[in-house]
């Protein structure tokens, strides 16, 4: 039993995870009316019944006899630490469990990876199902929903949602599969299917991040291969956005444009407020930030860093860097091996779009990254002890 949890451990949790986030729903989910695909309304948050899964592959992570806690964990274990800071005079925000849950999620499901991902083989077919299945879930939602692809563009995104997120959510998500599959599977043939159903799915979310994203991934995949180089790749970031800054110059100069660009949250101009509010909640405290407080975090920020500034301060990003500078020093010399190529690109296209829209921090996409960070760093640790690159 032992050897089955070290093997596939990790790909079954995922498993169980993806079909609660993808299927289930909270019957209190403002959205949940937009639902259109075949779903499960449930009276609790799915994130306590992937909780509860978390603590069975936990208990059988240390009864095993082979278990590594390694400095990225601890510097999780600290970030949950940190949480604590926000507390002010014994009082607790309504807000602070859910956000404590899911930074104590993101430890554990860290751990199960790092630990139970030696087959790595049975983990790429899970997350082969996973984009399946969004890839259906996303395309059905699309063609019954009430508004149409070619109608109001803020009805349409509104109205596509499903159990595991909504437009910009869902193109988040659908992501990082592709740069995980499109590495690991060497057939030109699969890269076609890969990258044409990727392309129709991200359109159908009408996300303009999720599309930047998804052609930002696609650039580095072909450099990879040796079809560009990694100079061209960041000289077509700044060409993109340049010309991204070009064009929203030129939009805002013009009226009828900011039907476009208005001053919303879900809008670009309302971004640029979202983050200057959020930059001036951080100065009331620099140094473990605000916490979980409902008169902060009304307005979400969508953009990581100014998130973990407002939550946790200078010391919670300190920490924050810590973990992904170390994830880094680990990873590079193993970029050769397509498992860890892939995982590197899904990790750094969730790092972009997390600049300007809401991933990182909410807990289905939590899950999604920690799973592929642990499996990474487990497939280095076992080149490191010789195993053949994929």
């Amino acid at each position: 039993m032992s050897v089955f949890f070290e093997k596939k451990g990790s790909a079954i949790y995922f498993l169980l995870c993806m079909f609660v986030f993808s299927f289930f729903v909270y019957s209190g989910n403002i959205k949940r009316e937009f639902i259109d695909f075949p779903h499960f309304v449930i009276n609790t948050l799915p994130i306590y019944f992937v909780l509860a899964i978390d603590f069975f592959f936990v208990v059988a992570l240390f009864f095993s006899k082979k278990n590594q806690i390694d400095f990225i964990a601890i510097l999780l274990a600290i970030r949950l630490i940190l949480h604590l800071f926000s507390i002010k005079n014994g009082e607790i925000s309504p807000f602070f469990g859910i956000n404590f849950t899911t930074s104590l999620l993101c430890l554990c499901t860290y751990l199960i990876a790092l630990n139970q991902s030696k087959s790595y083989s049975f983990l790429i077919k899970i997350f082969c199902l996973f984009f399946i299945v969004l890839t259906v879930q996303i395309f059905f939602e699309a063609v019954l929903g009430t508004e149409s692809f070619w109608g109001n563009v803020y009805l349409y995104k509104h109205d596509l949602t499903l159990p595991i997120g909504s437009s910009n959510a869902l193109a988040s998500k659908i992501i990082p599969f592709y740069a995980i599959l499109y590495s690991v599977f060497q057939k030109k043939t699969y890269h076609v299917i890969l990258t044409v159903l990727s392309l129709i799915i991200v359109v159908l979310t009408k996300s303009r991040g999720g599309f930047f994203d998804l052609l930002l991934v696609f650039i580095f995949l072909k450099s990879w291969e040796g079809l560009t180089s990694i100079r061209f790749v960041f000289r077509s970031i700044i060409i993109a956005s340049l010309l991204f800054v070009m064009v929203f110059l030129s939009y805002t100069s013009f009226d009828s444009s900011m039907l476009l660009f208005s001053d919303s949250d879900s809008t670009i101009v309302g971004r640029l407020g979202l983050w200057e509010n959020g930059i001036n909640i951080f100065k009331d405290n620099i140094l473990f930030g605000v916490g979980f407080y409902e008169g902060y975090l009304a307005n979400n920020p969508h953009n990581f860093v100014i998130d973990i500034l407002m939550r946790s301060g200078i010391v919670g990003l300190f920490v924050f860097l810590l973990i992904f500078c170390s994830i880094f020093f680990n990873v590079k010399p193993f970029f050769k091996d397509s498992y860890v190529r892939g995982c590197t690109i899904a990790l750094f296209c969730m790092m972009w779009q997390g600049l300007v829209e809401v991933v990182l921090f909410s807990y289905i996409h939590d899950v999604i990254m920690w799973v592929i960070v642990g499996s990474m760093i487990s497939r280095v640790n076992d080149l490191k002890n010789g195993a053949v690159l994929l």
